[in-house]
């Protein structure tokens, strides 16, 4: 993702394996680089496809959704 909202603090990203949830959250990180943010998950899922999405904060405000994106299983 690139150039979260300036003001955020708190990002959640997300996956489920309905792009309706329900959602399972996988990173939960403060003080994200708001300018470039990318993630790298390294589990034991690369056999199950996900739906990812990525939730901003800041505060207890929302500053931004991002998905959900559909990642097709390996």
């Amino acid at each position: 993702w690139q150039s979260l909202p300036t003001s955020t603090d708190k990002v959640v990203v997300s996956r489920s394996t309905s792009g309706s949830g329900p959602w399972s959250a996988v990173i939960n990180q403060t003080s994200p680089d708001v300018n470039y943010y990318y993630i790298r998950l390294v589990d034991e899922t690369l056999h199950t496809s996900y739906y990812y999405k990525l939730d901003a904060t800041s505060g207890t405000q929302s500053t931004a959704s991002y998905g959900p994106i559909f990642l097709q299983a390996l």
